[in-house]
């Protein structure tokens, strides 16, 4: 199944590339597609240009997750258990 703008609706920003990481391998593992659009909170340059002391490099991004509309409650099941076998 093909996602579009049309199609989709958003599942889950995250702050974390490691918690993206996760939450896309439980989607991947329960076979829902899924797209995925990361955002720079600065908008310019690059991690290390651009830390300021004692600022997370990890903040510096947004990951949003995207599902097709009609899978969002297997997608958030999915996510839930990705999630909680990491803890």
């Amino acid at each position: 199944m093909v996602l579009t703008n049309f199609n989709r609706g958003e599942l889950v920003t995250l702050v974390s590339q490691r918690t993206r990481f996760q939450v896309v391998r439980g989607l991947s593992g329960a076979g829902i597609a899924y797209a995925s659009k990361t955002n720079g909170m600065l908008g310019f340059g690059d991690r290390n240009r651009t830390l300021v002391p004692g600022m997370n490099a990890g903040a510096l991004y947004t990951y949003t997750v995207y599902v097709h509309k009609q899978d969002d409650y297997r997608a958030l099941k999915a996510i839930r258990d990705a999630l909680h076998d990491e803890i």
